[in-house]
């Protein structure tokens, strides 16, 4: 028994929209404006640069200031990126 595949309202309304630059994915045969392929990479970059870089600040501060060993730090801040990463 094959599991039927959903196709979100969005994925459905996008092709609708007629906002030119259009931009064609030959794999999955679908043309949707150039704008949302633009604001999607701006919003997964933002995400990326706001979740990164905390490392940097949090890991030193818990093994200077607070005392902590080098492999709790990290994995304090592995599951805090795993934590912000994993909210929509």
């Amino acid at each position: 028994m094959e599991a039927e595949e959903k196709t979100g309202k969005l994925a459905l309304r996008l092709p609708k929209i007629n906002l030119p630059p259009m931009i064609h994915f030959k794999t999955a045969n679908i043309t949707i404006p150039l704008w949302f392929v633009v604001l999607m990479g701006f919003a997964t970059g933002m995400s990326a640069a706001i979740i990164v870089p905390d490392g940097f600040i949090d890991v030193p501060g818990m093994i200077y200031v607070a005392g902590a060993e080098a492999i709790v730090s990290s994995a304090i801040e592995l599951v805090i990126t795993f934590i912000i990463g994993s909210v929509p």
